[in-house]
């Protein structure tokens, strides 16, 4: 949504889903296994690539939401034994755009997302699966090298390329 143009009450509900949806799943996932110090919980967070560049003025509350949500992952690092990482794709063919705030189907908003991905896609010749996100996750953080505290972008390489924004 436009920043300008939007309600508050759209805004608040950007927030809510994006950021307080997330805060709540963490707090009730830690609080649910997290026994004693000797416990290390291994989390992946799955943010955005809009936590690092901006999308433009339709992304405003998007893009702090996705940056609010790496900002709270990496406070949790040494915290208790909470090895902690976050995801940043980039295109990922979502139904994103697809609905308003009051789950009514909005055509010109999915209109808008696929026109993005399919440039995305042209460009680097594909687009990030579902399933090559779920490998570099295993990958990276649940071998017994696992990283902690990282936020990676994984989108085929499309920011090195040198696109601004998203």
């Amino acid at each position: 949504v436009d920043f300008i143009d939007a309600s508050i009450e759209q805004l608040r509900a950007m927030v809510e889903i994006n950021y307080l949806g997330t805060i709540n799943v963490l707090k009730s996932f830690i609080s649910a296994v997290y026994e004693h110090e000797e416990t290390t919980l291994n989390i992946v967070v799955v943010s955005s690539i809009s936590s690092f560049f901006s999308g433009g003025p339709n992304m405003v509350v998007y893009d702090a939401t996705k940056a609010a949500i790496s900002a709270i992952c990496k406070r949790l690092v040494p915290y208790r034994n909470i090895r902690i990482n976050v995801i940043s794709p980039g295109s990922v063919r979502t139904n994103i755009g697809a609905w308003d705030v009051n789950f009514q189907e909005n055509t010109a908003g999915k209109e808008i997302v696929r026109q993005g991905q399919d440039a995305d896609a042209v460009r680097l010749g594909k687009e990030i699966t579902t399933g090559q996100i779920a490998r570099v996750t295993k990958f990276l953080f649940f071998e017994d090298h696992g990283m902690n505290g990282a936020d990676l972008v994984i989108d085929e390489g499309l920011t090195l390329a040198g696109r601004e924004g998203y």
